[in-house]
C-alpha cells in the first residue's frame, strides 16, 4: 500500500512535471512532418484565427501550390512556442481604449499591445527555430497583417541568417511600422517616382512616410530587402495613407478580389517557382492573374435607358443585363443598376440601388423596372451618365465599368448645351477611371463611338442575339488588361522630371503590345511606347489628371488615371504653427499620467488639429478646440507632445511641441529589490510539492 501510494504520487508529479516543461504545443513544430514549403501567417488586431487576410491568402495560395509540392500553413497564435501565443489584441476605439493611446505613446511597445506584439514575436521566432532544426531544406515564406504585420517585420532582425537565407518572401499588408524614406519632405521622391524602395508595392499615396505607430528604422535587414513586399492601401490611417485616426475604410481592403493579398500570391509563387528544385518548381503555377479587376475587384453598372423601346427590344435588353450580370457575380464584382427616362426633369427611380454584391437585391430591382413612353423629345443621355458617375461609391482600384443600355440618340452637346463628350470623358478619368460601354444597335454605333472611345471602352452593338452581345460584352469588360501606375498621384516642382512607371500593369489573355501617354488629361496621347515607364517635365503650373492607356494583343483596351500637381514655386503655403503650447498635469498613478494640453490658434485657414505623441500621431480634432486631455501617458521615459495644424486638402502646418520629464519611479521596498517573477506554474509547483512533503515524510525511506 505504501509502495502504492507513493508511486502514485511520483508519477503524478512526473506528469505535471512533462506538462509543464515538455509541453505538448511546443513539440508540434517538431512533430510535423517537413514540407516543402512553409507559410507562417500573422493576423490583425482582434481578428479571430482562420479568418480574413489570413484565409484569403492561404486559399490563395493553395490554388498555385500543385500536386508534388508539399505545403504547411501555420498562423501564429494556433499554438504555444516558446512559452508564448500571440494573442491580436484588439485595439477599440481611438481616444477611449487606453491600449491604444498607450500604444501610441511608446511606438507600439508598451501596455498590452506591446504584450501582444512581442508574444508574436517570441513565438514566431521560437516555431521557426524548431522547424528549420528539423527541415533545414523547407523554404519559408512570411506574412502579416495590421497588427501582424508589425510582428512579423520586427522578428526579421533577430532570425538567424541561416533562417533568413531560407526566407524567400515577406508580405506585410497595413504595416503600422511602415517606412518609406522616398515619402519624407514636401516634395518627396516617390511623387515624382524616383528612388522607390526595394520592398515598396502598392502604396496608395506618395507621401506616405511613416505608419501610424511611427517608423521602425532600419525597415528591414539588409538581407531581407530585396524579398520583402509592403502594401498600404488608400484611407488607411494605420499604415499612413491617412493623417486622420478615424480614416480606416482602406484598412479591411487587403483582402479584396484582385487585391494586396492576391498580389502577393502571386510574386511568392513566383519565388517559389525560381528556388524549388526543378521537378518540385512544375507544380507552382505563377500563370492565375486574374483580369479586369484592378487592385480592389470589379465595379459594373448598368445605365437603363427606359424609354424609346418595343416591348420585345425592352425585354431582350433586360435578359441581355440579366445575362452579363450572372457573369459578373461569378467573379464576385459589384453590380448595380440605374434608370433614366426622356423627361425634363431627369431623376434616378427609388429601384435604383447603390454597388453592392448582395445580388438577390440586383435581381429584384432589375424585374421592377418598366418600360415608359417617352413624353417629350429630350435626349438625356449625357446628363444620365454624368448623375450616374457622381452618384455611386466607386470603389478605389477597382476596374469600372458603366454599360450605356439605349436604342435612343443622344445629343452632344446636350440637349441644354451644358455637357459634352469630353466633359464626360474627363469626369469618367477623375474617378479612377470609369470605362464607359454603350450597347445600341447599328444605326446609333457611329453616334455612340466618341464616348466609349473617349473613356477607353467600347460600343457594343445590339443586334437581338443576345447571347453574342453578353459574350462580346464580357470579353471587353472582364477580359480586358488590367493598367497600373506605381503612383495615384505625382507632385514635383516645374521642370522636375517624373517617372511613370506601369510595369505592374499585365494582360491575361495575350500581351501588352502599346502603352499611350497622355500627360494632361485631355485625351490627346503626347506619347506612345512599347515599354512601360517614360519620364516627362512639365514646365509651369499644373493640376490635374493624366492617363494611361494600355492595348492587349487580343485587341482589349484599359485605361488608369493619376492626379498630378505641379507648383511654380518648390515650397507650398506652410500652416503657422499653434501658439502657447502649455502641459498640465492633471492626476498620476504610479508611472501613468493624464494630461492636459493647451494651445492658440495663429493660423485662421487650419481646419483641424493632429495631436502626437514622441511623433506618432494619436488623435485629429476640429480647429475650434484648442484643448485635450490625453490619458495613460507613460513616465518612465520623457514623451514629446506636439500640436499641428492641417489644411483642408491634407496639407500640415509647423508643430508646436513641448516635453513631458520622465517621472522618477518609487525604489523598491528592500524586501522587494531582489525579488524575482515566478510564474504560475512554478508557483503551483512549489505549493504541491510544499503539501507533499509532510505526507513523504511519514513514509518509511525503506519502502521506496
Amino acid at each position: 500500500m505504501k509502495n502504492y501510494i507513493l508511486v502514485s504520487v511520483g508519477t503524478l508529479i512526473i506528469l505535471i512535471l512533462s506538462f509543464v516543461f515538455v509541453n505538448k504545443s511546443e513539440a508540434l513544430a517538431i512533430d510535423l512532418q517537413c514540407t516543402d514549403i512553409d507559410i507562417v501567417f500573422a493576423r490583425g488586431s482582434g481578428q479571430k484565427l482562420q479568418d480574413g487576410e489570413n484565409e484569403r491568402l492561404r486559399q490563395q495560395l493553395q490554388n498555385r501550390i500543385q500536386a508534388g509540392v508539399t505545403m504547411n500553413y501555420y498562423e501564429l497564435g494556433t499554438e504555444t512556442y516558446g512559452d508564448a501565443k500571440y494573442g491580436a489584441i484588439t485595439i477599440g476605439e481611438w481616444w477611449k481604449n487606453g491600449n491604444v493611446v498607450g500604444a501610441s505613446l511608446s511606438a507600439g511597445l508598451a501596455n498590452d499591445y506591446g504584450d501582444s506584439v512581442n508574444s508574436g514575436i517570441t513565438e514566431l521566432k521560437s516555431y521557426l527555430k524548431q522547424r528549420h532544426t528539423k527541415c533545414p531544406d523547407t523554404r519559408i515564406v512570411l506574412g502579416g497583417y495590421s497588427q501582424g504585420a508589425q510582428v512579423i517585420g520586427q522578428s526579421l532582425s533577430d532570425l538567424s541568417t541561416d533562417i533568413q537565407s531560407h526566407v524567400d518572401f515577406v508580405a506585410l499588408f497595413g504595416d503600422p511600422k511602415l517606412y518609406l524614406p522616398e515619402g519624407e519632405g514636401v516634395y518627396p521622391e516617390a511623387c515624382y517616382g524616383k528612388n522607390l524602395s526595394a520592398w515598396r508595392r502598392a502604396i496608395a499615396n506618395c507621401h506616405v512616410d511613416n505608419g501610424s505607430l511611427g517608423a521602425r528604422k532600419p525597415f528591414l535587414p539588409e538581407s531581407m530587402q530585396g524579398k520583402t513586399g509592403l502594401w498600404c492601401q488608400a484611407i488607411d490611417f494605420v499604415c499612413g495613407t491617412s493623417k486622420l485616426p478615424y480614416d480606416t475604410r482602406g484598412h479591411g481592403e487587403y483582402k479584396s478580389v484582385g487585391g494586396a493579398i492576391d498580389q502577393a500570391a502571386i510574386e511568392i509563387a513566383e519565388r517559389l517557382k525560381l528556388v524549388l528544385p526543378g521537378p518540385k518548381a512544375v507544380g507552382v503555377d505563377i500563370e492565375k492573374h486574374v483580369s479586369g479587376i484592378g487592385t480592389t475587384g470589379m465595379d459594373v453598372v448598368f445605365l437603363l435607358n427606359q424609354t424609346g423601346w418595343t416591348p420585345e427590344r425592352f425585354a431582350q435588353t433586360k435578359e441581355f443585363i440579366q445575362q452579363l450580370a450572372d457573369k459578373i457575380k461569378l467573379r464576385n464584382g459589384r453590380i448595380a443598376i440605374a434608370g433614366y427616362d426622356g423627361g425634363h426633369n431627369w431623376t434616378f427611380h427609388n429601384f435604383t440601388i447603390k454597388l453592392s454584391d448582395s445580388y438577390a437585391d440586383f435581381d429584384y430591382v432589375l424585374g421592377r423596372y418598366e418600360m415608359y413612353e417617352s413624353t417629350t423629345d429630350v435626349k438625356p443621355t449625357l446628363r444620365s451618365i454624368r448623375n450616374t458617375l457622381e452618384h455611386f461609391e466607386w470603389q478605389q482600384g477597382a476596374m469600372k465599368s458603366l454599360v450605356v443600355l439605349t436604342d435612343s440618340e443622344f445629343y452632344n452637346p446636350d440637349s441644354n448645351g451644358q455637357l459634352t463628350v469630353d466633359m464626360i470623358a474627363r469626369q469618367a478619368l477623375e474617378i479612377d477611371p470609369v470605362n464607359i460601354y454603350p450597347v445600341v444597335p447599328a444605326s446609333l454605333q457611329s453616334s455612340f463611338q466618341p464616348i466609349s472611345d473617349a473613356t477607353s471602352g467600347h460600343t457594343i452593338v445590339s443586334n437581338g442575339d443576345i447571347n453574342t452581345m453578353v459574350d462580346t460584352a464580357y470579353q471587353k469588360i472582364v477580359q480586358r488588361p488590367t493598367a497600373l501606375l506605381k503612383n495615384v498621384e505625382y507632385s514635383a516642382p516645374s521642370g522636375q522630371e517624373i517617372t511613370f512607371d506601369a510595369s505592374n500593369s499585365y494582360a491575361v489573355n495575350g500581351t501588352i503590345v502599346k502603352y499611350e501617354w497622355d500627360f494632361d488629361g485631355d485625351g490627346i496621347f503626347e506619347a506612345v511606347t512599347s515599354q512601360p515607364t517614360i519620364n516627362h517635365a512639365y514646365n509651369g503650373q499644373y493640376r490635374g489628371i493624366m492617363q494611361l492607356r494600355i492595348t492587349s494583343s487580343s485587341g482589349t483596351v484599359t485605361n488608369a488615371s493619376a492626379k498630378v500637381k505641379i507648383e511654380l514655386n518648390y515650397e507650398d503655403y506652410v500652416p503657422a504653427a499653434p501658439g502657447d503650447l502649455t502641459v498640465t498635469t492633471q492626476s498620476t498613478t504610479g508611472n501613468v499620467s493624464t494630461i492636459k494640453l493647451d494651445w492658440t490658434n495663429e493660423d485662421e485657414n487650419i481646419q483641424s488639429w493632429i495631436v502626437s505623441a514622441n511623433g506618432i500621431p494619436l488623435g485629429n480634432i476640429s480647429s475650434a478646440q484648442t484643448t485635450i486631455n490625453i490619458a495613460d501617458v507613460q513616465r518612465d521615459a520623457d514623451v514629446e507632445l506636439s500640436v499641428t495644424g492641417m489644411l483642408s486638402d491634407g496639407s500640415l502646418g509647423d508643430a508646436a511641441t513641448t516635453t513631458v520629464e520622465e517621472k522618477i519611479a518609487t525604489p523598491p521596498t528592500p524586501e522587494s529589490a531582489h525579488a524575482k517573477p515566478v510564474s504560475h506554474w512554478r508557483a503551483f509547483l512549489f505549493e504541491l510539492f510544499r503539501w507533499l512533503t509532510p505526507r513523504w515524510t511519514h513514509i518509511p525511506w525503506w519502502s521506496m
